[in-house]
């Protein structure tokens, strides 16, 4: 049960998940004609908790149009692309949205809504969307007609000085790149991986491919599942499973989308969950599933359409959890986990067993799980800190060496230039020895004539 000052009922908002709490901001209010929520305020549902109260937080700084954007979470700070082509940051303690200022060096992405955004490493990686044109931000709806073409442009916002600035780049990636494409969906599936589903085509049908962006590989990866086929349909949600694994995802909803599945990345298979159709006829909604303190695996759903009205945002309620465990087939679909310590294999839906993780005995009370959890988010940040570091070397690193390369090759280019010089000049030193020496032969002939005159004198 939810409980508190809940957000009114909205879609096309925006959620990020930071331990074990859901943050709603944005997003439009439904109806025919599409109505910004008010952007100065943020929603906080703690999922752990048995009892979930909703607190609402007041928010100061930039007043930003959520609506078409996309957000993510990097270290416990959220990150949001919107409308007005800018990344903004709010760190949930301070609750002030701040700009984060781009590098003049960059070369900064066109405006554009409905993108694919990820968090990898400590980068953002955005792809696609819809281009807007130079109009007022107000008017910017999805689906008016301001929008411009969809395209599969890729861009990677490297930060700089405290996260506070960065720097855009073309995203350089080997593989088939997708399709044009918005409205799909996406979710970061371990430190140096994103997936992408569906969307909607330039042409606007919709898609039902997939893809892994490999940063280590830099490579795209089409991923096709064995059987069956996953069903074509935008404004969906993927998430991970919290708490199993790091490759598997749940992907539910979307427009023509009534059913929910299982992905396991890395099989790759796919497993559909015989769910009721209305449990899954959303879409334009935020999904987050986790494993909760008894070890059941739980699914929340965030406002969103309702597929069978889908001009009415109101007809899904705010909040919707689902225990997944009580969908048959989801407690049977077998997964070989590498958990580390945790555990070597698991079901998802059963309870994971070991020596340091027991929640399914019930002998472990919340507060130890959270303290285990604690440990975990403490080792991965420490991983992550060295691997910022490290990227942080290497990124000085290959500056110097291209600051060095510049300088070779103007070394190299003044080198050249002082060849040709040479070269011009023994070329007009050629062209100028026959007229010397005719010349002399001219010389040489004066005086032979001359010779028998002197001979008379």
């Amino acid at each position: 049960m939810t409980d508190g000052n809940a957000p009114c009922k909205r879609r096309a908002h925006q959620s990020v998940f930071i331990g074990g709490k859901m943050y709603v901001f944005g997003g439009d209010t439904g109806g025919f004609v599409w109505s910004a929520c008010p952007s100065d305020e943020i929603f906080v549902l703690n999922c752990h908790k048995k009892t979930r109260k909703w607190i609402r937080y007041q928010t100061t700084g930039l007043k930003l149009n959520f609506i078409g954007g996309r957000s993510v979470a990097i270290d416990g700070i959220i990150y949001s692309y919107n409308q007005d082509g800018n990344v903004s940051r709010l760190d949930p303690d301070e609750l002030e949205w701040e700009a984060v200022a781009s590098s003049a060096e960059g070369q900064k992405p066109q405006k554009r809504i409905n993108s694919y955004l990820w968090a990898i490493g400590s980068k953002l990686i955005m792809f696609g969307g819809e281009f807007l044109s130079a109009v007022k931000q107000s008017d910017c709806q999805p689906g008016s007609k301001e929008q411009k073409k969809k395209n599969n442009e890729i861009f990677e916002f490297q930060f700089e000085k405290g996260n506070k600035t960065g720097l855009w780049a073309d995203l350089e990636l080997a593989g088939t790149r997708p399709a044009p494409r918005a409205e799909g969906a996406m979710t970061t599936i371990d430190h140096y991986r994103g997936i992408l589903h569906g969307g909607r085509s330039g042409d606007g049908k919709m898609l039902g491919d997939t893809f892994v962006i490999d940063l280590a590989a830099k490579t795209w990866i089409p991923v096709h599942f064995d059987e069956p086929h996953l069903s074509d349909r935008c404004c969906h949600t993927l998430c991970l499973i919290e708490g199993v694994v790091e490759t598997v995802c749940l992907l539910i909803g979307g427009c023509k989308g009534s059913s929910a599945w299982v992905l396991d990345v890395d099989k790759p298979r796919a497993y559909e969950l015989n769910m009721k159709e209305s449990e899954a006829e959303i879409y334009n909604h935020s999904a987050y599933c986790l494993t909760d303190n008894e070890g059941n695996v739980r699914l929340f759903l965030c406002g969103g359409n309702d597929v069978r009205s889908p001009f009415n945002g109101t007809s899904k309620s705010i909040l919707t959890t689902r225990n997944l465990d009580t969908f048959s087939d989801f407690k049977s679909l077998k997964l070989s986990v590498d958990r580390s310590s945790y555990a070597s294999s698991l079901k998802i839906g059963e309870h994971v067993q070991s020596e340091e993780y027991d929640c399914g005995q019930s002998q472990c009370s919340s507060q130890d799980y959270n303290h285990s959890m604690v440990q975990k988010d403490s080792e991965i940040r420490e991983l992550r800190n060295q691997l910022d570091k490290e990227s942080s070397q290497h990124e000085v690193a290959r500056r110097e060496l291209e600051t060095e390369l510049k300088l070779l090759k103007q070394q190299l280019e003044e080198k050249n230039s002082e060849i040709e010089m040479l070269k011009k000049r023994l070329n007009s030193e050629a062209e100028d020895t026959p007229t010397v020496k005719g010349d002399e032969e001219l010389g040489s002939g004066s005086s032979a004539r001359a010779s028998p005159e002197t001979k008379r004198e």
